[in-house]
């Protein structure tokens, strides 16, 4: 009966010793999606802000006849101009 028992004792002691393993790699998986979570949301923040869309306009009178056009576009911190003159 003690060899019984003394069997029964070490696998009662090989059982916590794998339950405190998955434990323990069951609370590094729980950090590790609460990380990978908040990177997640850091990342959809920036693209996000970086889809942004500007438009400016600008009429400058350059002599007499001739209009001088400015239009800036800038996306995603990509900037350009176009200039157009109107006029003779």
């Amino acid at each position: 009966m003690t060899e019984r028992k003394l069997d029964l004792e070490r696998r009662i002691e090989l059982l916590q010793g794998e339950r405190e393993g998955l434990s323990s790699t069951l609370d590094e998986s729980a950090d590790r999606i609460i990380m990978l979570e908040k990177q997640s949301r850091e990342q959809e923040s920036q693209v996000r802000g970086s889809e942004t869309f500007e438009f400016k306009f600008r009429r400058k009178k350059t002599s007499k006849y001739v209009w001088k056009y400015e239009f800036f576009f800038k996306k995603n911190n990509v900037f350009l101009q176009l200039l157009y003159n109107f006029g003779k």
